[in-house]
Protein backbone atom coordinates (compact mmCIF):
# COMPACT_ATOMS: atom_id res chain seq x y z
CA UNK A 1 0.00 0.00 0.00
CA UNK A 2 1.47 3.19 -1.06
CA UNK A 3 1.55 6.15 0.68
CA UNK A 4 -1.38 7.92 -2.01
CA UNK A 5 -3.25 5.16 -1.02
CA UNK A 6 -3.30 5.80 2.37
CA UNK A 7 -3.88 9.72 2.10
CA UNK A 8 -6.82 8.87 -0.20
CA UNK A 9 -8.40 6.23 2.70
CA UNK A 10 -7.90 8.92 5.78
CA UNK A 11 -9.22 11.76 3.25
CA UNK A 12 -12.30 9.85 2.52
CA UNK A 13 -12.89 8.51 5.82
CA UNK A 14 -12.88 12.14 7.15
CA UNK A 15 -15.33 13.19 4.33
CA UNK A 16 -17.59 10.28 5.29
CA UNK A 17 -16.96 11.16 9.01
CA UNK A 18 -17.79 14.39 8.50
CA UNK A 19 -20.93 13.79 6.30
CA UNK A 20 -22.71 11.66 9.26
CA UNK A 21 -21.80 14.15 11.85
CA UNK A 22 -23.33 17.12 10.24
CA UNK A 23 -27.11 15.35 10.38
CA UNK A 24 -26.05 13.96 13.97
CA UNK A 25 -24.96 17.27 15.11
CA UNK A 26 -27.76 19.02 13.82
CA UNK A 27 -30.18 16.46 15.76
CA UNK A 28 -28.40 16.50 18.78
CA UNK A 29 -28.91 20.50 18.54
CA UNK A 30 -32.52 21.04 17.74
CA UNK A 31 -33.31 18.29 20.33
CA UNK A 32 -31.48 20.33 23.14
CA UNK A 33 -33.02 23.45 21.76
CA UNK A 34 -36.02 21.84 22.47
CA UNK A 35 -35.08 20.99 26.04
CA UNK A 36 -34.13 24.58 26.49
CA UNK A 37 -36.82 25.76 25.42
CA UNK A 38 -39.35 23.43 27.47
CA UNK A 39 -36.98 24.41 30.63
CA UNK A 40 -37.50 27.88 30.27
CA UNK A 41 -41.29 27.76 29.62
CA UNK A 42 -41.77 25.67 32.50
CA UNK A 43 -39.46 28.44 34.55
CA UNK A 44 -41.92 30.97 33.63
CA UNK A 45 -44.72 28.56 35.21
CA UNK A 46 -43.28 27.97 38.07
CA UNK A 47 -42.66 31.77 38.62
CA UNK A 48 -46.31 32.43 37.73
CA UNK A 49 -47.53 29.50 40.47
CA UNK A 50 -45.01 31.36 42.84
CA UNK A 51 -46.44 34.77 42.69
CA UNK A 52 -49.93 33.34 42.99
CA UNK A 53 -49.01 31.41 46.40
CA UNK A 54 -46.73 34.50 47.22
CA UNK A 55 -50.64 36.09 46.88
CA UNK A 56 -51.90 33.70 48.98
CA UNK A 57 -49.40 33.96 52.02
CA UNK A 58 -50.19 37.29 52.45
CA UNK A 59 -53.57 37.46 52.69
CA UNK A 60 -53.31 34.57 55.41
CA UNK A 61 -50.51 36.99 56.80
CA UNK A 62 -53.57 39.45 56.90
CA UNK A 63 -55.90 36.94 58.66
CA UNK A 64 -53.30 35.97 61.24
CA UNK A 65 -53.11 38.88 63.42
CA UNK A 66 -56.40 38.68 65.32
CA UNK A 67 -57.37 40.96 68.52
CA UNK A 68 -59.38 39.82 71.82
CA UNK A 69 -62.00 42.26 72.71
CA UNK A 70 -61.84 43.23 76.30
CA UNK A 71 -65.31 43.70 76.64
CA UNK A 72 -66.43 40.22 76.14
CA UNK A 73 -63.28 38.82 75.36
CA UNK A 74 -64.32 37.88 72.10
CA UNK A 75 -61.67 37.40 69.57
CA UNK A 76 -61.61 38.79 66.01
CA UNK A 77 -58.83 39.21 63.45
CA UNK A 78 -57.38 42.96 62.40
CA UNK A 79 -59.37 43.29 59.35
CA UNK A 80 -62.54 43.89 61.22
CA UNK A 81 -60.95 46.39 63.11
CA UNK A 82 -61.69 49.44 61.21
CA UNK A 83 -64.27 49.92 58.90
CA UNK A 84 -65.87 48.71 55.23
CA UNK A 85 -62.94 50.12 53.52
CA UNK A 86 -60.37 49.17 55.42
CA UNK A 87 -62.25 45.90 55.07
CA UNK A 88 -62.41 45.76 51.30
CA UNK A 89 -58.83 47.01 50.93
CA UNK A 90 -57.38 43.85 52.98
CA UNK A 91 -59.60 41.38 51.40
CA UNK A 92 -58.64 42.85 47.90
CA UNK A 93 -55.97 40.46 46.96
CA UNK A 94 -58.35 37.72 46.87
CA UNK A 95 -59.74 39.05 43.45
CA UNK A 96 -56.08 38.77 42.42
CA UNK A 97 -55.80 35.30 43.52
CA UNK A 98 -59.00 34.03 41.91
CA UNK A 99 -58.41 36.04 38.89
CA UNK A 100 -54.76 33.89 38.69
CA UNK A 101 -56.13 30.65 39.83
CA UNK A 102 -55.63 28.89 36.53
CA UNK A 103 -51.84 28.45 38.24
CA UNK A 104 -52.48 26.80 41.74
CA UNK A 105 -53.64 23.68 42.95
CA UNK A 106 -57.70 22.64 42.22
CA UNK A 107 -58.07 22.36 46.07
CA UNK A 108 -56.41 25.36 47.15
CA UNK A 109 -58.25 27.22 44.41
CA UNK A 110 -61.38 25.86 46.14
CA UNK A 111 -60.56 26.56 49.52
CA UNK A 112 -59.59 30.42 48.75
CA UNK A 113 -62.97 30.66 46.78
CA UNK A 114 -64.46 29.40 49.93
CA UNK A 115 -62.83 31.83 52.02
CA UNK A 116 -63.13 34.74 49.25
CA UNK A 117 -67.30 34.27 49.03
CA UNK A 118 -67.65 34.11 53.37
CA UNK A 119 -65.68 37.21 53.61
CA UNK A 120 -68.04 39.04 50.49
CA UNK A 121 -71.09 37.47 52.55
CA UNK A 122 -69.76 39.05 55.65
CA UNK A 123 -69.22 42.28 54.06
CA UNK A 124 -72.82 42.54 53.05
CA UNK A 125 -74.15 41.64 56.43
CA UNK A 126 -76.06 44.45 57.60
CA UNK A 127 -77.34 43.34 61.14
CA UNK A 128 -73.99 44.25 62.68
CA UNK A 129 -70.34 46.32 63.03
CA UNK A 130 -67.55 44.97 61.35
CA UNK A 131 -66.13 44.12 64.65
CA UNK A 132 -69.13 42.04 65.96
CA UNK A 133 -68.99 40.78 62.39
CA UNK A 134 -65.89 39.27 62.89
CA UNK A 135 -66.42 38.16 66.34
CA UNK A 136 -69.32 36.19 64.52
CA UNK A 137 -67.29 34.56 62.27
CA UNK A 138 -63.98 34.27 63.71
CA UNK A 139 -63.95 30.56 64.09
CA UNK A 140 -64.85 30.06 60.64
CA UNK A 141 -62.58 32.21 59.05
CA UNK A 142 -60.02 31.08 61.02
CA UNK A 143 -60.80 27.15 59.98
CA UNK A 144 -60.17 28.63 56.55
CA UNK A 145 -56.94 30.17 56.73
CA UNK A 146 -55.77 27.40 58.88
CA UNK A 147 -56.55 24.65 55.93
CA UNK A 148 -55.33 27.07 53.21
CA UNK A 149 -52.08 27.09 55.24
CA UNK A 150 -51.41 23.45 55.31
CA UNK A 151 -52.61 23.03 51.24
CA UNK A 152 -50.31 26.04 50.87
CA UNK A 153 -47.37 24.26 52.01
CA UNK A 154 -47.73 21.33 50.31
CA UNK A 155 -48.23 22.93 47.12
CA UNK A 156 -44.88 24.56 47.65
CA UNK A 157 -43.03 21.71 47.89
CA UNK A 158 -44.06 19.86 44.45
CA UNK A 159 -44.65 23.16 42.41
CA UNK A 160 -42.07 22.10 40.32
CA UNK A 161 -43.49 18.63 40.08
CA UNK A 162 -45.12 18.95 36.20
CA UNK A 163 -46.12 15.38 36.36
CA UNK A 164 -49.21 16.19 38.72
CA UNK A 165 -49.85 19.25 36.39
CA UNK A 166 -52.51 18.40 33.68
CA UNK A 167 -53.46 21.06 30.85
CA UNK A 168 -56.59 21.06 29.23
CA UNK A 169 -57.91 23.69 27.00
CA UNK A 170 -61.23 24.56 28.89
CA UNK A 171 -59.76 24.42 32.63
CA UNK A 172 -56.49 25.16 31.81
CA UNK A 173 -54.11 24.21 34.67
CA UNK A 174 -54.54 21.46 37.01
CA UNK A 175 -53.38 19.84 39.66
CA UNK A 176 -53.85 16.27 39.39
CA UNK A 177 -52.59 15.42 43.02
CA UNK A 178 -54.89 14.65 45.32
CA UNK A 179 -55.10 14.89 49.06
CA UNK A 180 -58.00 12.59 50.07
CA UNK A 181 -56.16 11.14 53.11
CA UNK A 182 -54.70 14.39 54.21
CA UNK A 183 -57.86 16.39 54.24
CA UNK A 184 -59.97 13.43 56.14
CA UNK A 185 -56.97 15.05 58.78
CA UNK A 186 -58.38 18.56 58.63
Amino acid sequence: MEASDLVKIILGSSVIATLLSIPITFYVNKRLRKIDYKLEYFKKVIDKRFKVYELIEKQIENLKISIIDESDGKTYHRIFSFDDQFFIQQTEPLNSIIGNSIWINHNTKEKVMKLSHLLSQIAFEKDNTMIEKGKKHYWEIANLREEIEILVSKDLLTLYDFDKLKISKSKGFQVIRTYAKQENEL
